[in-house]
């Protein structure tokens, strides 16, 4: 059986990782998970701390433009969680049942989390802005494929 997705991305992929069940990638852009990361970021993209709040919105609206761009261009579904004790396992299976085993993005599921995201916090002492980590609402997007 051919795979559409490896051919679809054939000039993009440099590798094929396979096992029996199922395998669960996880990442971050690790300079942008803590204050000294995120500011040498910002720095280097010349953006003022006082634009930190338009900037870290713009690019959470676009990846939400990008994850609902991607569920529709492969007719997948887009599931908001609204309660975050529901089991993923369960809600996978019943995407399969419904769409069959079909290779591809199957859904994206997105969900109010607390995790630790930064604000800027001015210091009268020092006359000087900065970047805190602190624990936040924010959502989390996952791309399940089959």
């Amino acid at each position: 059986m051919e795979n559409l997705f490896t051919t679809k991305y054939k000039n993009d992929i440099i590798g094929i990782i396979s096992c029996f069940d199922r395998q669960l990638f996880s990442g971050s852009l690790i300079q942008l998970t803590y204050p000294k990361g995120l500011e040498r970021h910002l720095r280097a993209n010349h953006i003022l701390l006082k634009d930190f709040k338009p900037y870290a919105i713009s690019l959470a609206t676009e990846l939400k433009q990008n994850a609902y761009r991607l569920a529709e261009e492969n007719n997948a579904k887009f599931i908001y969680l609204k309660d975050s004790k529901q089991s993923n396992e369960e809600l996978v299976k019943a995407i399969i049942d419904e769409r069959g085993t079909k290779a591809g993005l199957i859904a994206v599921i997105t969900s109010l989390e607390t995790d630790y995201g930064f604000d800027i916090q001015g210091s009268k002492a020092i006359n000087k802005n900065r970047i805190e980590s602190q624990k936040k609402k924010m959502f989390a997007y996952i791309f399940l494929f089959y």
